[in-house]
């Protein structure tokens, strides 16, 4: 698989969890919205259609995944639960009952950072749920504000900070982990390339012997034909070359134990296309 296609599959994973999570987690604060009386259920019910239409969007392109499509479909999904939560919050808020602030909004900043395919989708994410709550907070009636918790709207900027800070930090890693896979599979790649040439090299060098006695037995017997025969020379001279370049990879191969004595037969074999 391609570089490409591996970040379009890492893509579509991490989108499609998000939308389960969303599709799934929703219904929870559908219920909480149950036990404060006025509150809407639509905003959620619309939210969890999004999520399902979404989901269903990635159904039918997955044979054709595209990175591109799997971080458009990630931010729509973002809006629409910040949507969703921005439209029922006020409820919360003036219902007079206690309420941490903002407590979703949160959740959905971490649930960013461990989820979003990309650094410029996830810091775009996590701004529109911090953003929201501080501009929301702004929105609110006086006895509202006086009932929020302390810290507000600090703890919902500094909540996105570190929810950034661990989305790079999350996407730095997985890049240095695929660097590293990739420098592996090279590495290993170019092992069995040398032990293949390795097997030819070996595999040759008999008939190219009896070739070389030929010559020299024949050079006796038909003196008359020296040009031809220095002709075979020049050429099994010119092969020979090619072996002693040969020697080159076997410098790059790192012997095991149990390999100190080489089958070429079974290298070839082992690496047969067919």
């Amino acid at each position: 698989m391609t570089d490409k296609g591996w970040r379009a599959e890492r893509a579509w994973r991490t989108v499609t969890a998000a939308l389960l999570l969303h599709i799934g987690g929703m219904p929870i604060d559908m219920l909480v919205a149950r036990s404060v009386p006025g509150t809407p259920l639509w905003p959620e019910a619309v939210s969890i259609g999004i999520g399902a239409l979404l989901l269903g969007a990635l159904f039918v392109r997955r044979k054709h995944r595209t990175e591109r499509f799997a971080d458009v479909v990630f931010l729509l999904d973002v809006v629409a639960i910040a949507g969703a939560l921005w439209l029922t919050n006020p409820y919360y808020a003036e219902s007079g009952r206690p309420w941490v602030p903002f407590q979703a909004n949160k959740l959905g900043m971490v649930t960013v950072a461990l989820l979003a395919p990309e650094v410029w989708v996830g810091l775009l994410s996590i701004a529109i749920y911090s953003g929201a709550s501080v501009v929301q907070m702004q929105l609110f009636s006086e006895a509202a504000l006086a009932r929020f918790a302390i810290g507000e709207p600090m703890a919902s900027i500094a909540i996105g900070m570190f929810a950034a800070v661990l989305l790079v930090y999350r996407l730095r890693r997985l890049a240095l982990e695929r660097e590293l896979v990739r420098a592996r599979t090279e590495e290993q790649s170019m092992a069995t390339f040398a032990m293949t040439m390795l097997a030819i090299r070996d595999l040759s060098n008999t008939p190219l012997q009896t070739i070389a006695f030929a010559s020299a037995a024949a050079r006796i017997e038909y003196p008359e034909a020296t040009l031809a025969l220095d002709r075979i020379d020049s050429a099994l001279a010119e092969i020979k070359a090619i072996g002693e370049r040969l020697r080159e990879y076997e410098q790059s191969i790192t012997w095991v134990s149990g390999e100190e004595s080489f089958d070429a037969e079974a290298q070839l074999q082992r690496t047969d296309p067919g």
